[in-house]
């Protein structure tokens, strides 16, 4: 009894240390998020854009200069030193100031940025979670496809030794070899995706793959159609569109004579610079001026034409995009009404494929049936099993392409 016991806490035990070593979709997900290229490009994106918002501002800050001088005049006598100081401030508008239209730009530049990161996090998160799936479902494949390969090699035997008997053909024993080699092939095939889909993944997260096990998350399956309206993409393009009319407005200003309000304090001491006190006022003035460069109106005006055409592109490409996305979204929601009702389907066919299996195993106890019947229910049931797990995976990563799409929540925190 004691040994019994300690058998089990051993089993247990591993399966503990096995579950422990298990890999999961959201430590994929945080790692990918934290070493992509595309991740960290994206995030330098967004710190740089800011940084140029910040200056932008900065631009509005006066010229301010403290000057110290020190000198001596070597013809005069006594030949001795003097020292003088000087404080200059300016700071000059103008109707046509480009600082003012450099922070609308660059405030929009930064906006796309963020709008650029939040969608780079997104398609990180997917890829991952749809490479992961991947993996589930050709582990999933192969587990079938191996059971599969047991049962049609116990059927063959079967066939074998009723065919030795006589109550089996010829034909069904050649028939009986095929459907092995068919196994046997799908088994082989199902090997390889599987190899193929977990070296994506890895390579995909720059890791070694160690050979763990991966967890299977709970998905929710129920969802409904989204409707589109916007989303990460059509925001970045019409940033792009309101930059660009702030730039025809500059450009348009620019028509106009240049006018200009300055302002200049001028301070200066001569005796000594440390005395600030003893400063006295040598300049305080406030100038307008008004210019008009004749000749520039053509340049200014080719330029503004530029501008324009590009602006009619930009909203071109908005209109081209946001029906593209509608007519994918259109069709996402259709494939997913079809994956979720044939997913039904499924779902009856292997109830179905049970309640035979369970009636063939009734049959086989009082001898109505023999083993190839039984087992032949076993392949019906598993084949079930595959169709319906090949939906299910299908149905799941169709919700999180429409939720991509939309931009929405990808797994409903990413």
């Amino acid at each position: 009894m004691q040994k019994k016991f300690i058998i089990i806490i051993i089993i247990m035990l591993i399966a503990l240390f096995c579950q422990a070593q298990q890999y999961t979709l959201e430590q994929f997900i945080t790692m990918a998020l934290q070493n992509s290229y595309e991740g960290q490009s994206a995030d330098n994106d967004l710190k740089d854009a800011s940084g140029r918002l910040r200056s932008s501002f900065y631009d509005l800050l006066p010229s301010a200069s403290i000057n110290l001088y020190k000198s001596k005049d070597q013809d005069n006598e006594p030949q001795e030193w003097s020292n003088s100081a000087m404080i200059t401030l300016e700071k000059s508008l103008y109707l046509n100031d480009p600082t003012f239209f450099s922070i609308i730009t660059d405030n929009y530049d930064r906006q796309n940025a963020e709008l650029a990161l939040d969608h780079t996090v997104k398609s990180i998160a997917y890829t991952v979670f749809d490479l992961y799936l991947e993996v589930l479902q050709n582990q999933t494949v192969l587990d079938i496809q191996q059971q599969n390969l047991q049962l049609q090699q116990k059927i063959h035997q079967q066939t074998n030794i009723l065919y030795e008997n006589g109550k089996k053909s010829l034909l069904d024993l050649r028939q009986s070899e095929i459907y092995l080699i068919d196994y046997d092939i799908a088994v082989k095939d199902a090997e390889i995706a599987l190899i193929n889909s977990r070296n994506s993944l890895f390579n995909y997260l720059n890791i070694d793959d160690n050979g763990s096990g991966l967890a299977v998350p709970e998905f929710d399956t129920e969802s409904s159609p989204g409707e589109f309206t916007q989303n990460l993409v059509i925001k970045q393009k019409n940033n792009s569109i309101k930059k660009i009319k702030a730039s025809l407005i500059h450009q348009k200003i620019s028509f106009l004579p240049d006018l200009s309000l300055s302002y200049t304090l001028y301070q200066n001491n001569a005796n000594d610079y440390f005395a600030t006190e003893d400063y006295y006022r040598t300049a305080n003035t406030l100038s307008m001026t008004a210019s008009w460069n004749i000749f520039s109106l053509l340049q200014k005006n080719e330029a503004h034409a530029i501008t324009r055409r590009s602006l009619n592109l930009l909203q071109l490409d908005l209109d081209i995009y946001r029906r593209q996305m509608q007519n994918n979204l259109q069709v996402l929601n259709q494939e997913l009404e079809n994956l979720a009702s044939t997913r039904d389907l499924y779902q009856q066919k292997l109830e179905l494929a049970q309640q035979n299996l369970d009636m063939a195993q009734q049959q086989y106890q009082l001898g109505t049936i023999d083993l190839i019947d039984l087992d032949k229910n076993r392949l019906d049931l598993q084949n079930a099993q595959l169709s319906y797990n090949t939906r299910y995976y299908n149905l799941i990563r169709k919700q999180q392409e429409v939720n991509l799409l939309l931009s929405r929540q990808i797994l409903g925190k990413w």
